[in-house]
């Protein structure tokens, strides 16, 4: 197993969503689902990702039969003799990037098992129940999918399949897969760098072969030293795949399987290995391919040990030739060992989890003169203790991971984002620096481009001193969440192997520098409540109204309800406010359904901090509406509130307003404002999601039911 595999597996043997301990997808539960199954002796059937066009999603396919494997095949297995790289041939979707992923995760056992645990067969306790682990945005997530496989008018399977007719496991698995990221269709066209994450919860180097370094050779050897997991992508075609003369396809993605240095006609030639995720459908015929005459020149035992002369997608090519005809590379890693040159290399890993929430922490690119500074700010201090005896400098690579905005993977595009990083100057004061620090001189990485892709990574060689980061989008009020990952050398630090924090070792602070407050907040007044009862999953033909449940609370779960964010509310937020009669327990527990994404009637963490920003937003407007400093707004600013983050209203909306959130003068408070502001922000949102066809809304009456309880 991987030494860097271990290490994390003992940081975080207690943290839900970690390598060991991953949370269970959809709150589906393998084990209990199973040991049902058993006791009733039924076979599973996944409310959660039905047999129908719904799991199928957008695609190409006409016509789909579900059936089980042992309706596909006499005697199904989910292996055939081991697992291999040979296993696997593309289906209908395109998803040729994760297929290429998923070979390069069939070459490192360790993480394959954990990726598909081991114990699943279709002999012993069968019931038609399996399970997979991915790193999803974060966490470790066990995803449990029942058997049922699409199959065309001939019995079939229209998606991908092994070469053996017979074997299952990756039919499964793409299912999976599938059902984390909303359907079959959703994991048409991808990057394969997304798909290793998710094998790994590694981090990815993305190498332009278009004007490669010049180690790129020892790259690619240190990567495979290491066991890391590397792939690579053709030059696109407007979204089109197109078979090449030369047997390469454009618009395609690749694994890279090897490399090897051979002695040819008296100098070395340095090859690369690399695999179609077709299979045997089509190779490169060029130089070093499976019969080309190059091979007849270099010594028979290296031959013998090096080309297996088969019709199975995988070839080889000289590096000259991967660099002119493959767009990039990617190499993904448990650590970040491959950039260095030895393997006792310590690494500490930070996790910082944020928000571009519009109108307040989403300002958009650095020339945004006015709102760059609303993004939110990271800062590190480096000492001379950190940096590298022979180098003077310290080895700093950061990841930025924007989360998708729906659950369905092809219905969420991406922003276009970039993490800045910038050089604080000792005279510069502490706290969240303004907008007139950030300019070209104190900004470190300048050559920086926005990219419209799920990850951006960024290694940086860092001398001592203060640096802040700043992650972004592109253009200012692009709300979405994002995962902040920092790994950072270590040197002369004590191991903690124990340690249940984001920080899985210790490394110099990293601290948020806008609003920290929200964290101490949440652990003085979260407690842990009593779990709410929990169904039994096997009762359920169809899943529970959305959003849906999350189970049990626990002392390393804390979650608030509505009586101690009543006090949160009242104690901190309306601190100042000296007139205020604050917020009744109903509001709050208004409150709390708007912003709890787990339906419990409780507040996470992470929900606790998107609400928290809200509320600074909306004391920030309310203030600069308060332009007599009563403490009140009347009707007029209440209107250019309003209209000032995009909200239009007509004159009898607003006076309906007043009457509902008013006092007797129609006047509005703070916290009528704030109740005001959520709602009206909720109402939008359900217009327009509930909305259909753009004329009207079109409401059945549970989805009536469930829209008037919120108010």
């Amino acid at each position: 197993m991987h030494r860097a595999m271990r290490k994390s597996q003992q940081a975080s043997l207690k943290r839900v969503g970690s390598l060991s301990n991953p949370k269970s997808f959809n709150d589906q539960d393998y084990g209990s689902l199973l040991k049902i199954c058993l006791q009733r002796c039924c076979w599973f059937e996944d409310p959660t990702f039905l047999a129908d066009w719904t799991s199928i999603g957008d695609s190409n396919v006409q016509t789909a039969h579900w059936k089980r494997p042992h309706q596909i095949h006499r005697n199904p297995q989910f292996f055939v003799e081991g697992v291999s790289r040979f296993d696997l041939c593309q289906g209908t979707v395109g998803d040729c990037w994760f297929l290429a992923a998923l070979t390069s995760l069939t070459m490192q056992q360790d993480l394959f098992a954990h990726v598909v645990p081991n114990n699943q067969d279709f002999q012993r306790n069968y019931c038609g129940i399996f399970h997979f682990r991915f790193w999803h945005f974060g966490d470790w997530v066990d995803v449990v999918v029942d058997d049922r496989l699409p199959t065309d008018e001939r019995g079939q399977l229209i998606f991908v399949r092994s070469c053996d007719k017979n074997e299952f496991w990756c039919a499964l698995l793409e299912k999976a897969y599938a059902k984390l990221y909303g359907s079959y269709g959703d994991l048409h066209m991808g990057q394969i760098s997304e798909a290793l994450v998710d094998f790994t919860g590694g981090i990815k180097s993305l190498v332009s072969l278009k004007n490669p370094p010049s180690d790129l050779w020892k790259m690619l050897k240190r990567a495979v030293e290491l066991g890391s997991f590397m792939g690579c992508h053709t030059p696109s075609l407007k979204g089109r795949e197109q078979v090449l003369a030369n047997g390469l396809v454009l618009t395609h993605a690749y694994s890279v399987t090897g490399v090897e240095e051979v002695l040819y006609k008296n100098r070395t030639e340095e090859l690369v290995r690399v695999r179609n995720p077709w299979g045997g459908k089509t190779e490169w015929n060029g130089r070093w391919s499976d019969q080309s005459v190059q091979w007849h020149r270099v010594d028979p035992e290296i031959k013998q040990r090096l080309l297996i002369s088969r019709n199975d997608g995988e070839f080889w090519m000289a590096l000259q030739d991967f660099k002119a005809h493959f767009s990039n590379l990617v190499i993904c890693s448990l650590t970040p060992d491959f950039l260095k040159d030895s393997n006792q290399q310590e690494w500490a890993l930070s996790i910082r989890r944020g928000t571009w929430l519009k109108g307040y922490s989403a300002g958009g690119r650095m020339d945004m003169k006015d709102t760059f500074c609303m993004n939110p700010q990271y800062c590190v201090t480096l000492t001379e203790g950190d940096m590298d005896k022979q180098t003077k400098s310290c080895t700093f690579i950061v990841s930025l991971l924007q989360k998708p905005r729906d659950r369905r993977r092809n219905k969420s595009s991406n922003f276009h984002i970039a993490c800045l990083l910038f050089k604080v100057p000792p005279t510069e004061p502490n706290g969240k620096l303004p907008q007139s620090f950030f300019e070209e001189r104190h900004l470190v990485n300048r050559g920086t481009k926005y990219l419209n892709t799920r990850e951006v990574s960024e290694t940086f060689q860092l001398g001592p001193g203060t640096y802040v980061l700043v992650p972004s989008t592109y253009s200012p009020n692009e709300p979405t969440e994002f995962i902040l990952r920092i790994y950072f050398q270590k040197r002369n630090y004590q191991k903690d192997m124990n340690s249940n924090s984001d920080l899985q070792h210790p490394m110099p602070a990293l601290s948020r520098q806008d609003d920290s407050s929200w964290e101490l907040i949440f652990d003085k007044y979260a407690q842990a409540l009593q779990p709410v009862s929990r169904p039994n999953w096997a009762d359920y033909l169809s899943p529970p109204l959305s959003p849906s449940p999350m189970w049990p609370t626990t002392m390393e779960n804390p979650e608030i309800n509505a009586a101690g964010l009543q006090r949160i509310l009242n104690e901190v937020f309306l601190e100042d406010q000296k007139i205020s009669e604050g917020f009744s327990l109903d509001s709050c527990r208004g409150i709390v359904l708007l912003m709890g994404f787990s339906g419990t009637g409780r507040l996470d963490k992470h929900d606790f901090r998107r609400l928290w920003g809200k509320l600074g937003f909306f004391k920030d407007l309310f203030r600069k509406s308060d332009v007599d400093g009563s403490g009140m707004l009347d009707v007029t600013q209440l209107s250019h509130s309003l209209q000032g983050v995009g909200f239009g209203v007509t004159n009898s909306v607003l006076k309906l307003m007043a009457l509902r959130y008013g006092d007797s003068a129609g006047r509005i408070s703070l916290e009528s404002f704030t109740n005001c502001f959520l709602r009206v922000e909720f109402t939008i949102k359900m217009y327009n999601k509930l909305s259909r066809g753009g004329s009207g809304m079109c409401l059945t009456a549970v989805e009536w039911m469930l829209l008037t309880t919120y108010f």
